[in-house]
């Protein structure tokens, strides 16, 4: 995922840039809210990613901005059944936010090699014993 913060420590949750994506996020919720629409985001695997990033992740979920969020390494499909995960499914926990496993599609993403279904199965399983609302499988074949 493109990084929406330049380079540096934005420890900070009053950061003038972490602000403006909260605001942007707001904005784009109402509008989806309003039509109906669900709104669910990719984010990172990591707490420490999303706040270096400028992602206030727990905020979004705990004001009702995102439907669902997605812990994962945009445009790394190679298949992680140890994905961390487990933080955001307790910051989800007591919100109207789920929170899904990313299924990616490759074990060898260079030879494009896609996972069998007994690989499927065991990342799957790891995600729901990590406790996971459901399992996002976009890329999947």
């Amino acid at each position: 995922m493109p990084r929406c913060l330049s380079p540096g420590d934005h420890s900070d949750p009053s950061d003038t840039e972490r602000l403006e994506l909260t605001a942007w996020v707001k904005a784009i919720a109402k509008l989806c809210h309003d039509a109906g629409i669900v709104l669910g985001a990719r984010i990172f695997p990591t707490e420490a990613q999303n706040d270096e990033s400028g992602y206030a992740v727990r905020e979004w979920m705990a004001s009702g901005l995102l439907d669902y969020v997605t812990p994962m390494f945009y445009s790394y499909f190679v298949l992680d059944p140890d994905m961390p995960q487990e933080w955001v499914v307790e910051a989800a926990a007591g919100t109207d936010c789920s929170v899904y496993g990313f299924l990616q599609a490759y074990i060898n993403q260079a030879e494009a090699l896609h996972p069998t279904s007994e690989q499927m199965r065991a990342a799957a399983s790891n995600f729901w014993a990590n406790g996971v609302d459901g399992l996002y499988s976009y890329f999947a074949q």
